[in-house]
């Protein structure tokens, strides 16, 4: 699906400014990489600097408001935050959800 590499693109790139801003050396990032808890080389501002920065990339190609921090994505027994494909899924859903409501396509 064209919307998922578009997603998963911009996911990986505020991932990558993330990581320069911290001067941590960049690992090979890929849908498997670790966004949130053990295993992440994201702290947590540089987390909270990724979720803004890949909802203002969302909203801008898409021009619809998602908001990835609702309450369903903080409720989620499995975090939409925990790798890159888990965020590119949820955000997906929730690109292609907004787009049936508003009738675009």
């Amino acid at each position: 699906e064209q919307i998922q590499a578009e997603i998963l693109g911009m996911i990986l790139a505020a991932l990558k400014g993330v990581l320069e801003h911290q001067g941590k050396a960049l690992p090979t990032l890929s849908p498997d990489t670790t966004l949130y808890g053990q295993g992440s080389d994201v702290d947590s501002l540089g987390f909270v600097q990724l979720v803004v920065d890949v909802e203002e990339r969302v909203n801008s190609r898409y021009g619809i408001n998602v908001t990835p921090t609702d309450d369903k994505a903080m409720s989620q027994r499995n975090s939409p935050f925990r790798t890159v494909q888990s965020l590119v899924s949820y955000l997906t859903d929730l690109v292609l959800k907004a787009q049936s409501e508003h009738g675009a396509s």
